[in-house]
């Protein structure tokens, strides 16, 4: 793919599709980009060529950032992020710099899209965003979604206590045995993954959601949890890749206009 620039391909951002996707949430239509920060050709791109992405507002804001590593990391979700837009909308036309991804009071990420541009105002869309050390990723879907993405660190392990249930610990041992910083890490993502996508009404604390069940689907797995908040049940695909846990979540509830 390639933004306004034909010279600047960003077609080595990848798609993350695996069937398990389809089985789990064959009703939605679900677009999921990952970047890797160390990409040689990431990494090759003039600072120019990647801030074309934005719009003016967003460059306004990325040059606000003073760490460089925290300016490359929201640059590179943005970037994920209306590359995903695009293939929702299905107008690779669409210029990136047209697509203007805010946030609302809360940091949940909206899509609005430019005065002048095709299509209007995006209806029955919604998207996040997460990043972790080298990793940036970005989720569009046609009902309310999160996906979360992080490495693998013994930070995890130490402050267990404030995410994981005890019981909690002992089922995940069942399926990850010996694998504690595993279990923990999807753990850790799955319920960042729900918070986000529950986020356009209730944000339910790490402890609130407890995890009951864990199906094994192929190079996935999908965890259960019950939110206390609500009594609802919530389902989360999640997988590793290298260090990096990786969850998504999609709420089939109504979505905003």
């Amino acid at each position: 793919m390639s933004h306004s620039n034909p010279k600047t391909s960003f077609s080595f951002i990848t798609s993350f599709s695996i069937p398990a996707i389809s089985t789990v949430y064959p009703e939605n239509r679900i677009f999921i980009k990952i970047l890797n920060l160390q990409n040689k050709f990431w990494i090759n791109n003039t600072e120019s060529e990647k801030i074309a992405f934005l719009n003016n507002k967003e460059k306004e804001i990325y040059s606000r950032y003073t760490l460089a590593k925290r300016a490359e990391e929201w640059l590179a979700g943005r970037v994920c992020a209306k590359l995903g837009v695009r293939e929702f909308l299905r107008f690779s036309a669409l210029k990136p710099e047209d697509i203007i991804i805010e946030n609302d009071k809360t940091g949940r990420p909206y899509v609005s899209m430019a005065k002048d541009s095709s299509p209007e105002q995006p209806a029955g869309l919604d998207i996040s965003i997460s990043h972790s050390r080298n990793m940036a990723c970005a989720m569009a879907a046609d009902s309310y979604c999160g996906i979360d993405i992080q490495v693998t660190t013994d930070t995890l392990l130490k402050v267990a206590d404030r995410y994981c249930h005890q019981r909690e610990m002992t089922f995940l041992k069942e399926y990850f045995i010996e694998e504690s910083h595993k279990a923990l890490t999807l753990l850790w993502c799955s319920k960042e993954a729900i918070r986000k996508t529950c986020s356009h009404s209730f944000i339910p604390g790490f402890l609130e959601l407890q995890l009951y069940h864990i199906d094994c689907l192929a190079e996935v797995f999908l965890f259960s949890f019950i939110c206390a908040k609500d009594s609802g049940t919530k389902k989360v695909l999640c997988t590793t890749c290298n260090d990096y846990g990786l969850a998504i979540c999609i709420d089939k509830g109504d979505l905003h206009a």
